[in-house]
């Protein structure tokens, strides 16, 4: 339905993106090209996640929430924190300065 709104067959193998992750919502005005990788960074939290916020997991051994961010394919360690809401304002700070207007924040 999203390439019949932006114009293209499918078999132009172009990316579009909705902004808000809703694929049901195909207005024009939520739709946008870009790169798998840009597609990629708009994703938002995996549903095996259990802090409940992107990019922060419990690092066990050191008993502190861990925050990290992947950025063309490499993971980066953003630092420990004693409490995961810090780390998910981490997690928000990197995705901005690395995914740009495809960052998917955390709501805090």
């Amino acid at each position: 339905m999203q390439y019949l709104i932006m114009g293209m067959r499918d078999s132009e193998k172009a990316h579009i993106d909705h902004e808000d992750r809703n694929p049901l919502n195909n207005h024009k005005n939520n739709l946008r090209f870009c790169t798998y990788s840009e597609n990629s960074r708009n994703r938002g939290k995996p549903t095996t996640n259990t802090s409940g916020y992107k990019g922060v997991s419990w690092f066990k051994r050191d008993k502190k929430w861990k925050a990290q961010i992947m950025v063309e394919g490499k993971g980066f360690c953003l630092g420990s924190f004693k409490n995961k809401i810090d780390a998910a304002r981490a997690y928000n700070r990197a995705a901005l300065k690395y995914h740009g207007e495809f960052a998917c924040l955390n709501e805090i």
